[in-house]
């Protein structure tokens, strides 16, 4: 997942910036339904065109992270706010393909409850609904 040679090489900020930008549009949340899936179809259709290699897989695959990633990144709530999970889902989009996404945030202390965000991971340990992040 590399960017075409006519990419230049200094592209690690283009993607950031890309993705605030995806960030704040997911956030006006234009539709009832399909907000996420209209993002992520937009984002791979853009990618492409600046000369990513991007399929819908990891998108597919990773829908409530995704989700929940835009919504961390979106939120302002200081205590909730983080940029790190989209981070790593734009990472393992276009850079590195072996970075699982497993869990939300890596940085949480262990057994620390978001009650705001449901459990999108059935493997996850609940508490009463909610996951351990």
């Amino acid at each position: 997942m590399q960017p075409s040679s006519a990419f230049p090489q200094r592209f690690s900020a283009v993607p950031r910036r890309y993705f605030d930008f995806v960030s704040g549009l997911w956030q006006i949340h234009p539709f009832r339904e399909g907000n996420t899936r209209t993002t992520a179809v937009f984002t791979i259709i853009y990618l492409r065109r600046l000369g990513f290699t991007v399929v819908n897989k990891p998108f597919a695959s990773n829908a409530r992270l995704f989700r929940d990633a835009l919504a961390l990144d979106n939120t302002s709530d200081p205590d909730f706010k983080d940029p790190a999970p989209l981070n790593r889902f734009i990472e393992k989009t276009l850079f590195d393909s072996s970075i699982t996404l497993e869990r939300l945030r890596d940085s949480a202390p262990p057994n620390q409850t978001r009650t705001a965000l449901p459990c999108f991971d059935p493997n996850q340990s609940e508490d009463n609904g909610r996951c351990q992040i």
